[in-house]
């Protein structure tokens, strides 16, 4: 389409017919600009597809190579240490031999260290067959996986029941469980026996037991050393099962 314009200002298309009959050329009175219409395409854009995250297990398991669930652990446990605190700086009284001040006791305190539940940030291995007709699972948490639990169950001769075996712990002694400890930093390993009835359970079948059970006839060592205070740990609500198959 052309557009007329009278020295900058554009006239309708009835004055430009007239225009047109003038002697003098037509573009003597007007300057003519074309414009043009163009279609601008925006590409089209995708947006990657979103999966959402799987669920974490309600429970600790392990897993065997098909997918199937050979061990499964839940329940709520809890470790209660006694641990040795620093005692008050006295510096200054002692220096002025203010003896009765400074012929203190070794404190102590008492504190708690729950396992995280599974679907908090913990990490969890095991083995479905070991060679040596055992099966494991292993509890971490903590900065760097300084702690851990772990279950070792054995497999009964002929395949038909399994026990809990071995217990196992690594309780490390971080400034947010232990304030004012000692020993803060040292790792307290235990060796704990379950006194579990009954002792042997059918294949595929559960373990369960819901009330609170305390578990205190155990050794403890602190960084390889004997550990003289008094650790313990308690159950609730527990259910475990292991050398699970398909029937």
């Amino acid at each position: 389409m052309v557009e007329v314009q009278w020295f900058g200002v554009l006239l309708p298309k009835r004055i430009t017919q007239l225009l047109a009959l003038l002697p003098l050329p037509l573009h003597y009175y007007y300057t003519a600009t074309t414009t043009t219409t163009t279609a601008t395409t925006t590409p089209a854009t995708t947006s990657p597809a979103t999966t959402e995250a799987p669920a974490k297990y309600s429970y600790y398991n392990v897993t065997d190579n098909n997918g199937l669930v050979c061990i499964m652990l839940d329940g709520n446990f809890k470790f209660k240490i006694e641990y040795n605190i620093a005692n008050v700086d006295l510096g200054w009284i002692c220096s002025q031999n203010f003896n009765a001040f400074c012929l203190t006791e070794q404190k102590t305190n008492i504190t708690e260290v729950e396992v995280p539940e599974p679907t908090n940030d913990v990490d969890v291995t095991g083995s479905c067959k070991e060679k040596d007709g055992t099966q494991f699972i292993s509890i971490a948490w903590g900065v760097n996986r300084t702690s851990s639990l772990k279950f070792v169950f054995t497999d009964s001769k002929d395949h038909q029941t399994w026990t809990i075996g071995e217990v196992t712990s690594v309780i490390y002694m971080d400034t947010e469980h232990f304030p004012n400890a000692v020993d803060a930093g040292s790792s307290l390993t235990s060796n704990i026996t379950l006194e579990l009835k009954p002792a042997e359970v059918p294949v595929n079948m559960s373990y369960k037991c819901f009330s609170n059970t305390e578990f205190s006839n155990f050794t403890t060592t602190e960084d390889g050393s004997r550990y003289n205070l008094s650790v313990s740990l308690h159950v609730n609500a527990v259910q475990f099962e292991a050398f699970n198959k398909l029937p």
